[in-house]
């Protein structure tokens, strides 16, 4: 009985100690396995950070190597680098035609290659090219000279700056950033609402050449294809062309006659049947609402004497038939007088028709007129006009009509003033060779660039480029298409990706891009600005409101060609993630 007993005990001692050696032996394998797990995790983590450092290799390189795509189309990368925990490599591809060698700027698919040991981890992010500006394009108005605002109110949405003073005097009120090399100075009443400083990099960079590119690319427009300001506006107004462009207005006979006035040949006017019936010349597209005009005639009755005026006769969609006078004058039989007025015709709607035209007060007597004339009042003599005009890639009313496929033109002034006015200008347009005193960009101007984009592979270019010291006199009331008897967006120049035939549309009176002015700039009455404006000289704004929207995307995104720095590589937002095979 006991050797049972101590048999049992035996048998039961030798199972504990075998459960206990499994126990440990399993206890030991569980150890080694989280062993395992605990390096291929910490592998993983350390493929992961070479992957990521293969990505921060590719942007080094590309930095760095001039002919990179080619490096990049030929796998050059895609062989393994060691590092201190392992190796990464990189490879690219671009995503939208698969060629990496056709586009500087076209974008990258980027992967890249981490490994540690038997751990491999991928990481895939989109790369684009962008191309920045030089730092004068930093804030919303930049001049090179001095910066003043004088009985000036501006608002905007960043800084103002300038390489010398800034000064407010006379009650201005400036509600933007201020920023300057020099001194900074409000007197008189006026105030600085926001910051200012003169912390910063000074001078800031200005272009080297800014013409180059819209000077090599541009299409020029000869100033002798410019009217003048003061330009006659009615046609054979001499009868030396007998009585062509001239037409009756009511019941009368228009003749040939060689009594003289002011030239060889005149006019008779007989038959009529009324004080209004006599000549007339139609002037639909000549004239626009709200301008004043100076009209002339000289008149000789065949007998007698009568009143006699000039009038213009105008019929519009919100008007109706309208008519304008100027003064009575009394002519008699003896000799010529002059008739003469100033009308300022104004309508609503659209124009359907206009007419100059020349009438008598009472009487319907047989005369004789030369000498006819219509034009701007008071307008500047010698000075060049682009009025009521639109010009685009697909637009161009002046000389032969050579339009410019980026719309570029350039008007080169031979040292005459010049005068742009109630226009929409979609494009680039280069002023050079002006007067330097008398030259104005003046009335409701639509200013904008024939491309505006954020991809380097597209030329952002200027809307305007002015050669010498120039005058900026803008309203803030819409370029009207019925007004300025204009159709601002025929087909080709669609506004907004609409075109048509009518002249019931209207547009912002803004300056939508950048401008870049070489001289000195004054700036008066109202401003508009959506983009950035550098000055190379002296800039004055004087009893201005100025409304100044920067854009950032000729400073951060795709600076135009005369414009621009070294391009930039740089990640996509959103587009880094974890790539599995």
């Amino acid at each position: 009985m006991r050797k049972h007993r101590r048999g049992s005990i035996y048998i039961m001692t030798l199972g504990t100690a075998l459960i206990v050696g499994m126990l440990a032996a399993a206890g030991l394998l569980a150890v080694r396995a989280q062993r395992r797990h605990v390096d291929l995790t910490q592998d993983m983590l350390q493929a992961r950070l070479n992957a990521q450092t293969g990505v921060e290799m590719a942007l080094f390189r590309f930095e760095t190597t001039p002919d990179w795509r080619a490096q990049l189309a030929t796998d050059a990368w895609n062989t393994d680098a060691t590092t201190g925990y392992g190796t990464y490599r990189f490879a690219g591809i671009d995503p939208e035609d698969g060629d990496l060698l056709d586009g500087e700027f076209d974008p990258v698919l980027l992967t890249a290659t981490g490994g540690s040991r038997s751990a491999v981890q991928k990481i895939e992010v989109k790369l684009k090219v962008r191309h920045p500006g030089l730092n004068c394009l930093k804030t919303v108005i930049h001049s090179k000279g001095d910066l003043v605002f004088d009985s000036s109110t501006v608002t905007g949405n960043r800084a103002v700056s300038s390489d010398g003073k800034l000064t407010a005097d006379n009650g201005s009120q400036i509600y933007v950033d201020a920023e300057a090399k020099g001194t900074i100075n409000a007197s008189g009443g006026s105030v600085f609402h926001a910051d200012t400083t003169n912390e910063g990099d000074w001078p800031r960079e200005m272009p080297a050449a800014p013409f180059a590119y819209c000077l090599a690319n541009g299409t020029p427009i000869d100033a002798s294809d410019l009217p003048l300001c003061d330009a006659q506006l009615l046609t054979n107004v001499a009868m030396a062309d007998a009585t062509n462009d001239w037409s009756e207005f009511g019941n009368c006979t228009l003749t040939l006659n060689t009594d003289q006035s002011q030239t060889q040949w005149c006019i008779l006017v007989d038959g009529r049947s009324g004080p209004m019936d006599g000549p007339s010349q139609d002037i639909t597209n000549s004239i626009q609402s709200g301008e004043t005009y100076a009209v002339t005639a000289d008149a000789k009755a065949v007998s007698g004497s009568m009143n006699m005026r000039l009038s213009l006769q105008t019929v519009s969609t919100g008007g109706g038939t309208q008519f304008f006078s100027g003064p009575w004058v009394t002519v008699d039989s003896s000799t010529f007088a002059t008739v003469a007025g100033s009308l300022t015709p104004t309508w609503t709607g659209s124009l359907i028709e206009a007419k100059w035209f020349l009438e008598s007060e009472a009487r319907s007597l047989a005369f004789k007129f030369d000498d006819a004339g219509l034009r701007v009042a008071n307008a500047p003599a010698g000075t060049l006009a682009i009025h009521r005009t639109v010009l685009s890639p697909n637009s161009n009313p002046f000389g032969a009509g050579t339009t410019n496929p980026q719309g570029i033109y350039v008007v080169d002034c031979l040292g005459s003033p010049i005068s742009i006015k109630d226009c929409r200008i979609v494009g680039t347009l280069v002023i050079l060779g002006n007067d330097k005193t008398d030259s104005i960009l003046h009335g409701s101007i639509n200013l904008a660039p024939a491309i505006e984009s954020q991809d380097p592979s597209d030329t952002n270019l200027p809307i305007l480029l002015l050669d010498k010291d120039f005058c900026l006199s803008t309203s803030d009331t819409d370029l009207d298409e019925g007004l300025a008897n204009l159709n601002c967006n025929p087909t080709g120049t669609p506004y907004e990706g609409s075109d048509d035939s009518d002249k019931e549309d209207t547009y912002p009176s803004l300056l939508n891009g950048l401008v870049y002015a070489k001289g000195n700039l004054s700036v008066t009455s109202s401003l508009r600005l959506h983009g950035v404006m550098v000055i190379g000289g002296k800039t004055t704004f004087t009893g201005a409101t100025v409304n100044a929207t920067y854009n950032p995307i000729y400073y951060w995104d795709n600076a135009p060609p005369d414009f621009q720095t070294d391009p930039v590589i740089e990640l996509v937002p959103g587009t880094f993630r974890q790539k599995v095979d």
